[in-house]
């Protein structure tokens, strides 16, 4: 048996307004199919890409901060499908041992460029991890979370 599409969709949340011009667009951590049986968790990455543009030489300090989604809780991420769900996280690193959120209760990414006058873009890789041997039923799966760039 096995679970389709399941995906994450990260929504656009903005900054305060200071010299420095930023903007945050998304690409979703998609899952594809999880088989419940496999002893392996499912991984998957999206990217979070911040633009910044600056007329003044200035540090800026940049904090991605992830919403917990329909669980309320960052820690203890699922996503849902009718009344089933299916638990998740995503996290910072690669090792999948840095938990994203939002500074509460868990961690939230920052930091610190400077810009000399020139626009720049920085990719965030978001990793995503659902654990094995979840005993969930078919269907597809998803969750919305809301990426909060403060500047």
């Amino acid at each position: 048996m096995s679970v389709r599409a399941l995906s994450l969709v990260l929504l656009l949340a903005t900054g305060q307004i200071h010299a420095a011009s930023c903007s945050l667009s998304t690409t979703p951590v998609s899952f594809g199919d999880y088989n419940p049986l496999t002893v392996l968790p499912r991984d998957a990455s999206g990217t979070l890409t911040v633009s910044c543009t600056s007329g003044l030489l200035e540090i800026v300090t940049l904090n991605i901060a992830l919403s917990a989604g329909a669980s309320g809780n960052s820690s203890a991420r699922h996503m849902t499908q009718a009344a089933n769900t299916l638990n998740y996280n995503l996290y910072q690193d690669i090792t999948r041992l840095v938990l994203w959120g939002s500074g509460a209760n868990s961690q939230s990414s920052n930091i610190n460029i400077t810009t000399i006058l020139l626009p720049f873009n920085v990719n965030f890789t978001v990793y995503g991890r659902i654990p094995a041997q979840q005993n969930v039923a078919g269907g597809s799966y998803s969750d919305t979370i809301t990426a909060t760039l403060t500047f």
